[in-house]
């Protein structure tokens, strides 16, 4: 990610854009990334969620290599961070969304990182380590949480069990991990290629619940 200019988050948050067309062959894409506003708002000691849901749209090019979309989405994602006072409940009133019963207007894919948690947390004599509370309820249709440090990452996976069995989210998560593998190892690679399969948005996949 440093090579390339772009930050961990923005660098695996492409990938997962490429997982998705992957998995779907749609190669217009809306994610929702969080973003937490104290920093925004200069209360950096403020206890509280603060938090509004930035709508990042990508089209994703397969004869593109994955490097210089990335730099692209690295724009993207800045520009974003720019309008996050502009709340998410905003922008569906302001743009009529229409909505469908059962389903999650404009934003079904939420995509979040939260690394290095517990720095700074130290008990004398004592070893920790941190552990994310298990959902017992989710908003969105998936969402993927990263957590971790330099030492490895946690890739926590909340779905709705009304569309995605407990197998597909499992499967996915291997795929997901080795597509990120060969991203990291061939960044200048064509995303059709890092995918293996030309021409995936001619045939899109369907993804059964069971």
């Amino acid at each position: 990610a440093t090579r390339n200019g772009s930050s961990f988050v923005t660098t695996l948050l492409t990938a997962f854009e490429l997982f998705l067309y992957q998995l779907t062959g749609d190669a217009d894409l809306v994610v929702g990334l969080p973003a937490a506003g104290q920093s925004d708002m200069d209360m950096k000691h403020l206890v509280g969620h603060c938090v509004n849901l930035l709508p990042l749209r990508s089209r994703i090019d397969e004869d593109r290599p994955f490097v210089e979309h990335l730099k692209a989405r690295r724009g993207a994602v800045l520009d974003a961070y720019d309008h996050q006072r502009y709340t998410f409940g905003t922008l569906l009133r302001d743009l009529r969304v229409s909505r469908m019963p059962g389903r999650i207007p404009l934003v079904p894919v939420v995509f979040n990182v939260d690394m290095n948690m517990d720095d700074g947390v130290a008990f004398n004599g004592l070893s920790h380590r941190f552990i994310s509370n298990p959902r017992a309820y989710e908003n969105f249709e998936l969402f993927l949480n990263v957590t971790g440090n330099e030492e490895g990452l946690t890739l926590e996976w909340s779905y709705n069990t009304d569309l995605f069995s407990e197998n597909t989210i499992s499967r996915w998560a291997k795929e997901f991990v080795q597509l990120a593998d060969r991203v990291a190892r061939h960044p200048q690679a064509l995303m059709g290629d890092l995918i293996g399969a030309k021409g995936l948005a001619a045939a899109p996949r369907t993804v059964p619940a069971q």
